[in-house]
């Protein structure tokens, strides 16, 4: 991947790039944030095109598709996290409206690798974030606000590390699958009426358990990834 400047903050994303995904913020922010860089990854070459030929900035990087089992170093280089849906999100191929039922995985991405998230105030985000605990929410029109967020967590290395980590804390107590049996079934969960578990034996579904960055995460979203958010 090109790295860009070494001594710049990475503000990272990871995504389709069709309508509502907020590609226009993104590119918006790196004009108004000319010190950070702004890496993209993800989308497909109709879409990556589409938005290069509108980017004449050089500190955004349009990296396209890559498989999951690429994406970690990507992840790995991020300083902070974008999700700047719009109040209207198309599926791949700019079809549609999914803002309202889709679920948020790559949000579940970013928390996995402890990454201070920034994204927008809707709903079905709010669902899994909360703005000042484990992400920053901002209005997702509003590229000020969005400005003022990113400019404040690049220049604040501790509060992303705190975002970060309550973002993956989340993630291990509320998202692995371990907690979804328990959410779905609770009689068996430990010690549960049915589970035929005592609490203080393994529960037989902890194999299931997201144990750190999934291996097994979708890929950044093109071609054949049109399912997410």
């Amino acid at each position: 991947m090109e790295s860009g400047r070494p001594e710049a903050v990475k503000v990272g994303y990871v995504g389709h790039l069709c309508p509502g995904r907020g590609t226009d913020v993104i590119l918006e922010l790196a004009a108004r944030l000319p010190g950070l860089d702004f890496p993209l990854v993800g989308g497909t070459a109709e879409d990556r095109a589409h938005w290069e030929g509108r980017s004449h900035r050089s500190n955004v990087y349009f990296h396209g598709h890559e498989p999951p089992a690429r994406l970690h170093p990507y992840y790995r280089a991020f300083d902070l996290v974008l999700a700047p849906y719009q109040r209207r999100v198309a599926c791949a191929g700019g079809i549609g409206d999914i803002s309202r039922w889709v679920s948020p995985m790559k949000l579940f991405e970013y928390m996995s690798h402890g990454k201070a998230i920034i994204a927008s105030d809707l709903p079905v985000l709010r669902e899994v974030l909360a703005d000042g605990v484990n992400s920053l929410l901002c209005p997702p029109d509003d590229v000020s606000a969005w400005a003022g967020a990113v400019a404040r967590l690049a220049a604040d290395a501790p509060r992303r590390a705190a975002l970060g980590a309550a973002a993956r804390r989340q993630l291990d107590l509320q998202h692995t699958w371990l907690s979804r049996v328990d959410q779905v079934l609770p009689d068996l969960a430990p010690g549960g009426p049915r589970s035929g578990v005592r609490a203080d034996r393994p529960h037989p579904a902890a194999g299931l358990a997201v144990k750190g960055p999934a291996a097994e995460s979708p890929a950044a979203e093109g071609p054949g990834a049109e399912g997410e958010l």
